[in-house]
């Protein structure tokens, strides 16, 4: 059997298993962010988007891990108050993954051993962003450089089909 974004359960924040089925039809913006709290503002870019554009079926879920952490490490629901408190974020927050190279969450492994040669290596920073189809494809692979502007260029593209 083909492997299927779809396949895929996660745990939330509160420890509670996610089918990404349950997100079958959604655009996804899938990001590993930090366990501290460097990336100011990224979170206020990612929280606009999501009160632009999930009301026309955009979704985001934040993996926080720590391999890129250089500030305090937060524990996973210090993490979701913290960000919600200091950014407002509604946006969905997973609970904390590794991005190891030997110990990668299968998630994430999936995303970037895709047959897209596009996709293709480890995650190296923080803010890496995949943008999935409604129909579960990967379209589109973000660095942390990227702007605002050209991140809500492909949403708006997958958004509008």
């Amino acid at each position: 059997m083909k492997q299927s974004l779809y396949n895929f359960s996660v745990m939330n924040n509160d420890d509670e298993e996610v089918p990404l089925s349950r997100y079958k039809g959604r655009v996804l913006l899938i990001l590993n962010t930090n366990s501290d709290d460097i990336y100011h503002t990224e979170f206020k870019t990612l929280e606009y988007l999501y009160k632009k554009y999930q009301p026309f079926g955009l979704e985001i879920l934040a993996f926080p891990s720590n391999k890129f952490s250089e500030g305090m490490i937060l524990e996973d629901y210090d993490l979701k108050l913290d960000y919600k408190r200091k950014y407002d974020i509604q946006f969905d927050v997973m609970k904390k993954i590794q991005l190891d190279k030997n110990r990668t969450h299968p998630l994430f492994k999936f995303l970037t051993e895709s047959r897209n040669r596009m996709f293709k290596n480890e995650i190296k920073r923080a803010f890496t962003m995949f943008l999935i189809s409604r129909e579960g494809r990967i379209v589109k692979r973000f660095n942390s450089e990227k702007t605002v502007e050209e991140i809500e260029k492909f949403i708006q593209k997958y958004i509008e089909g």
